[in-house]
């Protein structure tokens, strides 16, 4: 386990070959349909991958895998959404919920340049294993922990002796997807101007808010108080007219999930 959050190199070396990949492979391959299937594939690997998989799954245990195959297409994809491993996330994205806008907290645009966060530079700080315990324990977790960076490289190359220009299509471009979707929680759900009382359900000592628009392209993510107020919750729409357009998703891949009901 790295002892800095994020600043072990493969991990900023892969945002940078991601980023270079898609700008080439638009320069070079320009082709809309592919640009279309790679923002439709951007989308499934945000909602699957970094939402169900890393963050709900993962870190907040809001739900638990129906069976071992299932398991491991959460681990595969959530490596695949190219954010880190479950067990980096999952450390990162606790000490947030400890310290959420305040010191401590590791992408506050409060406390953090909006533009560091966005290109995931978060701010250091030393981990205690202790905050991933559970994910140290589970043999599977470790795995693609240890191999994160071949599995990328096992997807890469399946998808270069199908066609070289589907590296840029089909891994390269749905990842920078997901990197904006990470920059929007960061910068924009945190916002402070943003978070105005009707955008703010509920007073939770920070400046996360609701925001309909960026549940849409953002799938699971849009509820942002409402998942500071029930960072256990799998379900995320909790009021008449909130939208929450990954959580079939859980219900189709998962078993004692955690649903939090509110009347209001």
């Amino acid at each position: 386990m790295p002892k800095k959050i994020p600043s072990h190199w493969p991990i900023n070396t892969l945002f940078v070959t991601v980023y270079l990949t898609g700008a080439i492979t638009l320069i070079v391959g320009f082709n809309w349909l592919l640009v279309l299937s790679s923002i439709i594939v951007g989308w499934l690997l945000s909602m699957m991958g970094m939402h169900t998989a890393i963050h709900y799954w993962a870190t907040h245990k809001t739900f638990e895998p129906k069976n071992k195959l299932i398991k491991h297409f959460l681990l595969i994809v959530g490596t695949l959404a190219g954010v880190g491993s479950t067990i980096n996330v999952g450390i990162l994205h606790r000490q947030h919920h400890k310290f959420s806008d305040r010191e401590g907290d590791p992408h506050s645009p409060q406390i953090s340049p909006r533009y560091r966060i966005w290109f995931q530079q978060f701010e250091k700080f030393t981990p205690s294993p202790k905050i991933v315990v559970d994910l140290l324990r589970d043999k599977d977790h470790k795995f693609y922990h240890n191999h994160y960076y071949k599995v990328h490289a096992i997807y890469v190359l399946l998808l270069a002796l199908i066609d070289p220009v589907y590296i840029g299509y089909f891994w390269a471009l749905p990842i920078i997807y997901v990197y904006q979707v990470i920059g929007y929680l960061g910068v924009g759900l945190h916002a402070k101007r943003l978070a105005t009382p009707d955008r703010q359900p509920y007073n939770v000592n920070d400046y996360s808010s609701n925001q309909l628009i960026a549940g849409l392209w953002m799938p699971g993510e849009g509820n942002h108080n409402n998942h500071h107020k029930y960072p256990g919750a799998a379900n995320n729409n909790q009021r008449s007219g909130e939208v929450d357009v990954a959580y079939w998703f859980i219900k189709l891949v998962g078993k004692n999930i955690n649903e939090i009901k509110v009347d209001v």
